[in-house]
């Protein structure tokens, strides 16, 4: 959501009328909340008894590897955007 969120919608204001970051930044909350709340006991997690998905450090974790591999993305996005550009003048 954070690569969606830079890349494309963030040119476009914030409500989702106009395409902006409203919505993806929602989608970004609820996971959020989700990831740390836990999935609940009616879930599939609980189900198979994944619970050690939910413990704050591997949550944590995986949040900081998600916001490493968004920003080489976003990089790598922005070396392809000028390279491009180099390339038709």
């Amino acid at each position: 959501m954070l690569v969606a969120i830079v890349s494309v919608h963030l040119k476009n204001g914030f409500f989702a009328m106009a395409n902006g970051v409203e919505l993806p930044f929602l989608y970004a909350a609820v996971a959020l909340g989700v990831a740390f709340t836990g999935a609940g006991a009616y879930s599939v997690d609980a189900l198979l008894g994944r619970t050690f998905l939910s413990e704050p450090l591997i949550v944590a974790g995986l949040l900081v590897l998600a916001i490493i591999g968004a920003a080489v993305t976003l990089g790598l996005r922005q070396q392809a955007q000028d390279q491009t550009s180099a390339a038709q003048h």
